[in-house]
């Protein structure tokens, strides 16, 4: 499924919403993509947010901070015991870039998979440094990808950036190129339709259109309210962890 027209509170809402319904067995494993009508900032799951440089949405996974901007996001929520959930965090991080690597090579784009993290230090953006398992070109990261996993399934969410976003605070040597530079005149639908067609590739999956039902979406709006409202700077988080997943 795909959208765009919602902010990052509400986006993030309605990734752990149709997550915990692919938890609790009330719909099939789902994969969404969305774009960005406005720039936003997202930050990992354990990130501290004093140093926010401009009002962030905590993500419920992990990594660091994302600024979105003119890119292609996807989630991915599966169920306990699926097979692309291996026995390793990193092995189940390599099944979940594995299609988008397909898809930049469908596209002419020959990516390197990062072998191994970069210590990341206290910087704070995402694109900062690969971690394992990455597109990568040269030394630039063309995606970020962060992943929870709990006891009732994953959700992994990625950004791949069309064109180079605003700088963030951290961003150390390695820079956010954008796939408009390397691949010119790529478009959003382009890009939807080769990650589409990695996953077909990569995994043997079929897919239907199932947008979120009635339920799902009363579920995002009461967790944007909840556990998705804008961090501002300087704030202290006293009340529910943001993204703390719910019983669904």
């Amino acid at each position: 499924m795909t959208a765009s027209e919602a902010d990052a509170s509400a986006q993030m809402a309605l990734d752990q919403a149709l997550a915990e319904a692919v938890w609790a067995g009330r719909r099939p494993a789902t994969l969404r993509l969305y774009h960005w009508p406005r720039p936003a900032l997202t930050i990992g799951r354990h990130q501290h947010p004093a140093d926010l440089p401009c009002p962030a949405v905590r993500r419920l996974t992990g990594g660091r901070a994302i600024f979105h901007e003119d890119e292609l996001t996807f989630s991915v929520a599966l169920p306990a015991g699926h097979p692309l959930i291996r026995p390793t965090v990193a092995a189940t991080y390599r099944e979940m870039a594995a299609p988008i690597l397909h898809a930049l090579a469908a596209l002419g784009l020959t990516a390197a998979r990062s072998a191994e993290a970069t210590a990341r230090g206290d910087r704070f953006a995402c694109f900062a440094a690969p971690t394992r398992g990455e597109a990568m070109l040269g030394a630039d990261k063309l995606m970020g990808l962060a992943q929870w996993i709990g006891p009732h399934g994953l959700l992994a969410q990625g950004s791949i950036p069309l064109t180079p976003p605003g700088t963030l605070p951290g961003a150390g040597r390695h820079a956010v190129i954008g796939l408009s530079r390397v691949l010119p005149g790529i478009t959003p639908a382009a890009l939807e339709r080769a990650v589409l067609d990695g996953f077909r590739a990569r995994h043997g999956v079929r897919f239907e259109a199932r947008p979120p039902g009635a339920a799902e979406r009363r579920r995002a709006e009461h967790l944007a309210a909840l556990c998705y409202a804008p961090i501002m700077p300087g704030d202290v988080m006293t009340g529910p962890a943001a993204g703390r997943p719910k019983k669904a």
